[in-house]
């Protein structure tokens, strides 16, 4: 397995098949048996070796961003552009 790291030897992305440049090959006895269940960057670490789970990782809420219009939104303003196109002044 082929797996890209960061300074601090926190596996950023992995392949199984192909290669990554950058990355470094590990035998695939020194990794745990639900790396790939289990995967997100950051998760797991390579120390001495061998791919353990990374004591400091902290899950990363994704945050919606309030400003991002929504589809519905979107949808609205299109009503609104057509409707000025068409001379329409109900708005």
């Amino acid at each position: 397995m082929q797996v890209l790291l960061n300074s601090k030897k926190e596996i950023l992305a992995y392949a199984i098949v192909g290669d990554i440049d950058g990355s470094v090959q590990i035998d695939d006895t020194q990794i745990p048996r639900d790396f790939e269940a289990d995967f997100k960057p950051l998760y797991f670490v390579l120390e001495n070796g061998k791919v353990i789970e990374n004591e400091e990782f902290e899950e990363i809420e994704e945050k919606i961003d309030a400003e991002v219009p929504t589809l519905e939104r979107i949808a609205q303003l299109e009503n609104l552009v057509l409707q000025l196109l068409s001379g329409g002044d109900e708005l």
